[in-house]
């Protein structure tokens, strides 16, 4: 059978351990331009087939498959995240907030405690007072320089939907 886009996965699934199925790359099968049907695509994949013209495809096994699926499903979610904090960061730096240009990530525990408070509309002062970490209270007047402005209602709407949108793949 030809690897054209998915379509060859199930019958591949249900097949393959009954019966030896070759998987062939459709570029490498190609066939004389012309009219092109199902049936003759079938009757050239035959005839190549016979004539021991076709090289398999690398199929990986089952549990490699399953796998591998995982781990892509994963990468993916984990790049969602990321572009998610990329467009925190450039909403925050929108609103002349530069928060990452202090603290090396705004998403650990002292960068979520001032994001949610800017979140809430809370005063700097109020925010500060907030932070447990000396090591970040020593960059105060950094973070006072650093946070000129507050969040408009639209900007506010617009980070909580993609904290939002970052929390389940977040989660173990």
């Amino acid at each position: 059978m030809e690897s054209t886009g998915v379509y060859w996965v199930p019958i591949h699934t249900v097949l393959e351990d009954k019966i030896e199925i070759i998987v062939a790359n459709a570029y490498k099968i190609k066939h004389i331009p012309g009219r092109k049907t199902d049936m003759r695509d079938s009757e050239w994949i035959a005839e190549l087939c016979l004539n021991g013209m076709i090289e398999p495809s690398r199929i990986f096994p089952k549990d490699d498959r399953e796998l591998r699926t995982l781990t892509r499903n994963r990468e993916s979610l984990v790049n969602n995240v990321t572009q998610m904090k990329n467009r925190i960061h450039q909403a925050l730096e929108s609103s002349c907030i530069k928060i990452s240009s202090v603290l090396s990530d705004i998403f650990g525990k002292s960068g979520r405690h001032i994001l949610d408070g800017l979140l809430e509309n809370k005063n700097l002062d109020e925010i500060l007072k907030g932070i447990n970490s000396k090591r970040v209270m020593k960059k105060e007047q950094e973070l006072r320089d650093a946070i000129k402005n507050s969040l408009d209602p639209a900007k506010i709407l617009l980070i909580q939907n993609f904290l939002e949108l970052m929390k389940n793949p977040e989660k173990k």
